[in-house]
Formats: structure tokens, C-alpha cells, sequence
């Protein structure tokens, strides 16, 4: 953003990003922010989570899937505060998946 490129260039890149986290976290080269993934990967994540991270996979080339302009100043840190929030609770998910494990 700070270097002027293209707001929707920056959100794929950024999502891009989030996918090769995920992938190295599951240790899993496919994986892809599908429900199916999202559900066999990461369960016990929050359903509101999963709902978000549908919601920015449809975001992915949405000047060309929906016809519309790519998102403006707001939208692009509301969409990157969002990758980033996910990121770090994929990070996180192992140590706090295997301590609620533990607690049953």
C-alpha cells in the first residue's frame, strides 16, 4: 500500500501469503482456504473464522470475478487487518489445539 500498488494486487498478494502459512502449518502443499480444508485442518476454529476466511477467498480476483472496482483505502485495511488476525491464529493453532486436547 505504502508503495502505491494496486489495492487488489496487494490483497492477493497478502492472501497468497496466508495460504503458504496455512500450508506450511499443516505441513499439507494443497491445501486451499476451502470449507473442506478449513474444517479438516483447523475444526476447532470458530465458525465466525471459517465464515471470514470464505468471505476474503471471494475477494481473490474480484475485479474480474464480479465486475467490480478493486477495494478502496478502507476496505483494503479492513481485508489486510483480517489476513493478518487469521494468520496469527493459524500460527497459534497447534499449541492452543493441543492444550484444549490436553484439558479433556
Amino acid at each position: 500500500m505504502m508503495a502505491a500498488k494496486p489495492f487488489d494486487e496487494v490483497f492477493a498478494n497478502a492472501f497468497k501469503t496466508l495460504e503458504e502459512i496455512a500450508r506450511a502449518v499443516t505441513g499439507d502443499s494443497s491445501f486451499e482456504f476451502s470449507q473442506r480444508d478449513m474444517q479438516r485442518r483447523f475444526p476447532d476454529l470458530h465458525s465466525t473464522i471459517h465464515a471470514t476466511v470464505e468471505k476474503l477467498r471471494a475477494h481473490r480476483g474480484d475485479e474480474g470475478a464480479h465486475g467490480r472496482k478493486a477495494p478502496d483505502a478502507i476496505e483494503i485495511r479492513y481485508l489486510l487487518f483480517s489476513v493478518c488476525n487469521i494468520a496469527l491464529l493459524i500460527l497459534d493453532y497447534d499449541a492452543t489445539h493441543s492444550a484444549s486436547q490436553a484439558a479433556q
